[in-house]
């Protein structure tokens, strides 16, 4: 599996998103969102050319910082192709105000 799956699927869902109307995250404004926290189950080995169907959903959102609050966004995900799932597990993103 290469290592920067999960960057990628990030990414994909980043696009996905709608902060703004979905999140009330201001990118435009100045805020940011950055990649956190990752964790993977590979349920059985990937091959070159599979193409995968990932499904996601938004399983937390929550506040965290002491001084500088921001919130974290937890995306729960799954990866399958023909041959049943391939890989499963969560994105962290955390959402930075601006400044």
């Amino acid at each position: 599996m290469p290592d920067c799956f999960a960057q990628l699927a990030a990414a994909a869902l980043i696009q996905q998103v709608d902060w703004e109307a979905d999140l009330m995250v201001d990118l435009h404004g100045g805020e940011s969102v950055v990649y956190g926290e990752q964790a993977l189950v590979l349920h059985r080995p990937l091959r070159r050319g599979e193409r995968l169907l990932v499904e996601a959903e938004i399983t937390a959102v929550e506040e965290r910082g002491r001084e500088r609050r921001f919130d974290a966004v937890t995306f729960g995900f799954t990866a399958s192709g023909r041959a049943g799932a391939a890989l499963s597990g969560s994105i962290t993103l955390l959402c930075l105000p601006a400044g």
